[in-house]
């Protein structure tokens, strides 16, 4: 609304004109305040502006949207006393469903692919989701994804002790004494489980090993004993013509000592000497800007080529490796999906991490764990 002022003049001279006029009446327009509602995210607030159109307002009044907000009316509407204005904020609710365990979230993704990044998500070859990738998030999703996973346990089982009988004339004939009661002994076996969904797939008997033998049960037995005459032998003596032996040297081969040199592996045209291999099952992730771990890892240092995420209960973190088509790495990293033999390697970007997918990769412990693996990759 404009409010008109009319202003009274007298004797008004126009410069350059010459003219003048006696009296006369000049009006001039001046804008009055709106008063308008937002109702943003449900809350309503009154604003009292001068502004003329909206987008002025939200700019003066610092008011942003992000690309998939929505708001109504549009932003070239001019506005109006007592105007309300509704903002409709992209935060929509979506279930995620990973292996049967729900997490319901609010995220400001647009796509499922993005969305799955930000969960630091990684799906494999042959994992399962319901919704495409590219699909268009909305409010209410419900997101269910299956993954293959594997990871050990261990099983500890009973070993069954023997009974032995032992037969004695010291016991009477038919009584019987127990001299060791006898304890079992234990068998420990690792199965590597393949999940499905949450659910066991199948599993596989990698080894089997007595870690304490069993004790058998020890039984005196009493049994009569006859006593037979048996006349002592007589000896008749012979004499033998015994030579002396002739003693002759042998010469004796002993090989001198060697000095033992750790097997090797060659990265970049430089041998790497290592104590210990592993085959373990490798996947692959990334940090973009905007992730919730962005540049984060669990040993303090950012991530980059050659940061790889393990489970420390299998390899301590800080160790020096060589990953098999990956060069020269440091266990810098964990994480919730990482169980005793799987290993998950650092690349700098998505395309890079879906062509990895899932591969099995021997894994060297590296002899010399003092190598500054940062400034050896260049990050």
């Amino acid at each position: 609304m404009k409010k008109k002022i009319e202003l009274f003049v007298t004797g008004l001279v126009l410069a350059g004109v010459g003219a003048v006029a006696n009296t006369g009446t000049l009006t001039a327009y001046q804008s009055q305040p709106h008063t308008i509602t937002i109702i943003d995210k449900d809350m309503k607030t009154q604003y009292e502006t001068r502004e003329v159109y909206l987008d002025e307002f939200l700019d003066a009044n610092d008011i942003e949207l992000s690309d998939h907000d929505l708001i109504y009316p549009s932003l070239d509407t001019e506005l109006k006393d007592g105007m309300r204005i509704t903002i409709q904020r992209w935060n929509p609710e979506v279930e995620i469903i990973l292996n049967g365990k729900s997490e319901t979230i609010q995220t400001q993704e647009y796509m499922v692919a993005d969305l799955l990044r930000t969960e630091r998500i990684v799906l494999k070859e042959d994992d399962e989701i319901n919704v495409a990738l590219n699909e268009i998030i909305k409010d209410g999703m419900e997101i269910e994804i299956n993954t293959y996973e594997t990871g050990k346990k261990i099983v500890e089982t009973p070993v069954p002790f023997a009974t032995e009988i032992h037969n004695t004339s010291s016991l009477p004939d038919g009584v019987s004494r127990v001299v060791s009661e006898g304890k079992e002994g234990t068998k420990r076996q690792v199965v590597e489980v393949v999940y499905f969904g949450g659910e066991v797939k199948e599993e596989i008997l990698v080894s089997t090993e007595i870690i304490e033998q069993p004790e058998p049960k020890i039984i005196n037995k009493g049994i009569h004993v006859e006593h037979v005459y048996v006349p002592e032998p007589v000896h008749v003596t012979k004499h033998v013509y015994v030579p002396e032996p002739v003693y002759e040297p042998k010469h004796v081969y002993v090989p001198s000592p060697t000095h033992q040199v750790n097997p090797t592996v060659n990265w970049n045209g430089k041998p790497y000497e290592y104590t210990k291999k592993l085959t373990m099952e490798a996947t692959a992730y990334t940090h973009q800007p905007g992730d919730r771990w962005y540049n984060q890892t669990a040993s303090g240092m950012p991530t980059f080529v050659g940061m790889v995420a393990v489970d420390r209960d299998q390899i301590p973190l800080g160790t020096k490796l060589y990953v098999e088509d990956y060069g020269i790495a440091i266990a810098g990293d964990v994480g919730g999906a990482i169980d005793w033999n799987d290993i998950d390697l650092y690349f700098n970007s998505p395309s890079e991490v879906y062509d990895f997918g899932r591969q099995h990769k021997d894994v060297y412990i590296l002899k010399d764990q003092s190598i500054d693996v940062q400034a050896l990759r260049g990050a």
